[in-house]
């Protein structure tokens, strides 16, 4: 083998397959075997880098091997590289070049009967939709029976598709280069081509792309479905929901002939009898030749089918019944940070210990009434109440300013977070990310039953849908529709995972409100064709066409991106709508009470017990001091029951006071 290309090129390379077997006694030919002109012509036409002649060396003739010689002498001096190579090796270098390159011109001269019969086996083994054909018809035999099958041939004998591109030139006369192909491997088809001639070359060819100068298929087509699809409906011969409408403009632009199918699910690979299932298995087996609905694309599924262009790219995600809206008790700590609040804890803390200290040596009360007294005080300040007497100190008076600088700054701030806190209410989800939704371990996970999701789970190494795996429900319990999995959404405790695009689909007919989390994939929803199929190349056009002239974006508008109305409606604030600050009043109160009560009890038992230490008291007999008595002022510590008028002119005794009450 012999291997001439660089690989950054995409270059298409012309192979010459010179297989013509001259018999040493027929001389006559109709036409010239310098076909060089020809080939250089497409070559300037298709851009070529290389030719590959291929022969058998069998039945090679002198005079043939003296014209190949000279046309790859010929061809060389004009800067492209040729070769020679055996006809039996075709096969096995076109499956090399396939992976190599992307499309060669295979040019096949045809002399005899035993050169079309040569072209018919290859074509039983080669892909025909590969490789550009040239095929030329010399009329270099006796009779002109070749010519005649040039001319007015109507069957397709050498596998022709609707994609195959066959060049062919007929006897000479008259000059004009025709295509060849086929509708469904059965009708066979003829077109012109454009003019070919040794003074002029190739001319009239039509520059657009082959699918714009072929732009029908003009034939009917087996179509598979899913009957619980939402990207499809199909009901009384019509087409409905988004594929629906992509599907029937293709059918009437194309003039396709729908035979539709339908199957009862997607399909998925059964690794024990290796075989595909549902509607994928029907476009595998080629039992139908093609398939609509929200087929995903995945590696597995491209190496036996072929895909559409995207319809429409969808982000993954994971759908869950939305929690009921719930009071956030809370918001009260939510407002500051988990630091903030351990500073003011500290605050609160450390400041009465530094005040009692200041404290301590100036004051005769006891040190668990002074520690008391500056916590109060302390935790007055932080809820925005006064002292009841500023201290004289300096050093107090810039701790105690301080801290009511710092209160208010964090009131001011405590008092706007909390507002917005308690102001709306949010619906606290209990997981925001696939690796939290698999610690919860609380929510089942569903798929749709026998789609591409559920291969996904099954076969992947991913060690997050490993863990999503053991918590995935059994396959028989899977729902099968995209309904179906949404209805157990709100009838269990699960979560469904599903493109944004099957969600907007269901045109918000959920039984219960939805809500989602991103999973970080996306999803390339398409139709879907048996590998290497005739009508890929010509459907993919047509859809490049759609969403060149908005028709795409019109289905899409049409059915995923409806905008609600939405309705502002102002409900009354319930008692359960101030339930928090409800119960912080009433708590407070209550804590108050409570206080007070021991408050009370607290003073009556130290009075009780003061008065039981001091023993029992004697009435004191009011009629002794009805008339007059005196005492000492500084020499005595009597006990006085009642007002005393004091004379001021003695500063050491006072007189007898008369008829003196108490």
């Amino acid at each position: 083998m012999m291997i001439f290309l660089c690989p950054e090129y995409r270059e298409i390379i012309i192979v010459v397959i010179m297989k013509v077997i001259l018999s040493s006694s027929s001389q006559s030919q109709s036409c010239s075997l310098d076909y060089r002109p020809l080939v250089l012509s497409l070559n300037n036409e298709y851009r070529t880098s290389g030719i590959l002649f291929t022969s058998s060396k069998n039945y090679l003739s002198d005079e043939l091997s003296t014209f190949v010689g000279n046309m790859i002498k010929n061809i060389s001096n004009n800067g492209i590289l040729s070769t020679v190579i055996d006809y039996n090796e075709l096969t096995t270098e076109i499956e090399y070049y396939e992976s190599k390159i992307t499309r060669p011109l295979l040019v096949f001269v045809i002399n005899e009967e035993r050169d079309l019969i040569v072209l018919e086996t290859l074509s039983k083994t080669i892909d025909m939709n590969y490789p550009v054909w040239l095929i030329i018809f010399t009329g270099s035999s006796k009779n002109n029976s070749m010519c005649d099958y040039c001319l007015n041939t109507s069957v397709n004998e050498l596998s022709l598709s609707f994609r195959t591109e066959m060049i062919v030139w007929c006897c000479c006369n008259p000059n004009y280069l025709h295509e060849w192909w086929s509708i469904d491997g059965k009708i066979f088809r003829k077109g012109y081509f454009g003019n070919w001639s040794y003074e002029t070359g190739v001319q009239g060819v039509d520059k657009n792309s082959l699918f714009a100068v072929r732009s029908a298929v003009n034939a009917p087509l087996r179509i598979a479905y899913v009957t619980n699809s939402v990207f499809f409906k199909y009901k009384n011969g019509k087409m409905g929901a988004f594929m629906g409408d992509i599907l029937s403009e293709l059918t009437k632009t194309l003039n396709i002939t729908p035979l539709m199918k339908s199957e009862s699910i997607f399909g998925i690979y059964n690794k024990d009898e290796k075989t595909w299932t549902g509607m994928v298995g029907s476009v595998w087996r080629r039992d139908v030749d093609m398939g609509v609905g929200e087929v995903t694309m995945t590696v597995e599924r491209r190496e036996i089918l072929d895909f559409t262009l995207p319809l429409i790219l969808s982000p993954c995600r994971l759908y869950f019944r939305e929690p009921n809206s719930t009071l956030q008790w809370s918001a009260y700590f939510e407002a500051f940070s988990s630091d903030i609040w351990m500073i003011m804890i500290s605050m609160i803390v450390l400041i009465p210990a530094l005040i009692t200290l200041i404290k301590i040596h100036q004051s005769k009360k006891m040190i668990s009434h002074i520690i008391a007294e500056n916590y109060l005080n302390v935790w007055g300040i932080f809820c925005q109440q006064g002292l009841s007497e500023f201290p004289a100190r300096t050093s107090l008076r810039i701790v105690y300013f301080a801290m009511l600088v710092s209160a208010f700054i964090l009131s001011a701030a405590y008092s706007a977070a909390l507002i917005s806190f308690l102001a709306v209410s949010q619906d606290k989800l209990p997981f925001s990310s696939l690796d939290e939704f698999v610690e919860d371990g609380t929510y089942k996970f569903l798929v749709l039953k026998d789609s591409a999701d559920y291969d996904l789970i099954t076969y992947s190494k991913d060690p997050i849908w490993v863990e999503l795996k053991k918590l995935m429900k059994a396959e028989p319990l899977l729902p099968p529709s995209v309904y179906e999995g949404f209805y157990q959404v709100c009838i269990e405790k699960a979560a469904f995972y599903a493109s944004d695009a099957m969600r907007m689909s269901m045109n918000n007919t959920f039984p219960c409100d939805i809500t989602y989390i991103e999973t970080g994939r996306y999803d390339s929803l398409a139709m879907v064709l048996p590998h290497k199929s005739p009508y890929t190349g010509i459907l993919n056009h047509q859809i490049h066409k759609f969403r060149d002239r908005g028709i795409l974006n019109k289905f899409i508008q049409k059915h995923f991106n409806k905008k609600e109305t939405k309705i502002n409606t102002y409900n009354a604030v319930t008692i359960r709508g101030v339930a928090p600050i409800l119960v912080v009043f009433t708590g407070g109160i209550t804590f108050a009470i409570i206080l007070l009560v021991i408050e009370k009890v607290i003073f009556f038992y130290a009075r009780y017990t003061a008065t039981t230490r001091s023993g029992s008291v004697t009435p004191i007999n009011v009629q002794h001091f009805q008339h007059s008595f005196s005492f000492k002022v500084k020499g005595h510590n009597n006990f006085i029951n009642g007002a005393t008028k004091v004379n001021n002119d003695n500063d050491k005794f006072l007189f007898p006071l008369k008829n003196y009450y108490p």
